[in-house]
């Protein structure tokens, strides 16, 4: 990631070093991770459910 720093008055994007030096934000790894798994029967018919989710990381 570059480091911004801004607009100038005509709109354009100001960066450290005019963009060319690169670090990095943070941990890219979560510090949470979440799952939730439901199932629902009803004669011939089956509904499933799988939502998951990751918390705490900076991409």
């Amino acid at each position: 990631m570059r480091n911004f720093r801004g607009f100038d008055d005509n709109g354009q994007g100001i960066y450290a070093d005019k963009g060319s030096s690169m670090f990095y934000l943070g941990d890219p790894n979560p510090n949470q991770l979440l799952g939730l798994t439901s199932e629902l029967n009803y004669k011939k018919w089956a509904l499933n459910i799988n939502m998951n989710g990751a918390f705490g990381h900076q991409v």
